[in-house]
């Protein structure tokens, strides 16, 4: 806290009455860009919620750690990959419930992934991570199918939201 100059205060009516931590900043905190960014003042909403295992393939391993993280947190079980080949490899050693795949990989696409992924699940519900947001992306990550394309940085409420979504169907 001493480094960006913040602050930290507690705050308990007693043993069992739960605690209140302020943690404040003087100055905005960026992340920096291609970080994702989460709202932790927003609830999460179970009611539509199933824990899925998810394969989670990003090749910029802050955001993958990152994710993972959030992910665990959130109630699902992460299996992370950082590369087309090491998604393969993991896609034959683990059973998963949903794909969340960037699409600029360093050996490959997620397009690509994607493709081989279908013969063994045929109707697997993915999500796709990109820097690349035109109409055409899109369009092409639907057609390769791509349940949701969200463009980075990843806002993680979105990621949820999207993830509940294809709970609900799935």
């Amino acid at each position: 806290m001493d480094l960006h100059g913040g602050t930290i205060q507690a705050q308990s009516s007693g043993p069992g009455e739960g605690a209140t931590f302020t943690v404040e900043f003087p100055d905005p905190i960026v992340a920096p860009q291609g970080m994702l960014t989460v709202d932790v003042n927003q609830p999460e909403d179970r009611t539509l919620f199933t824990p899925r295992r998810i394969l989670l393939v990003e090749d910029h391993e802050p955001t993958l750690s990152v994710l993972t993280r959030l992910l665990t947190h959130a109630g699902h079980e992460v299996i992370p990959a950082q590369s087309v080949a090491a998604a393969r490899a993991a896609a034959e050693e683990n059973r998963f419930d949903i794909l969340v795949s960037d699409l600029g990989l360093p050996d490959g696409t997620g397009w690509e992934l994607m493709a081989s992924l279908r013969v063994r699940y045929p109707n697997l519900p993915a999500v796709a991570l990109s820097g690349y947001g035109m109409d055409e992306d899109q369009q092409r990550t639907r057609e390769a199918g791509f349940a949701t394309h969200l463009v980075k940085p990843v806002d993680f409420d979105q990621l949820r939201q999207a993830l509940q979504r294809l709970n609900t169907v799935g």
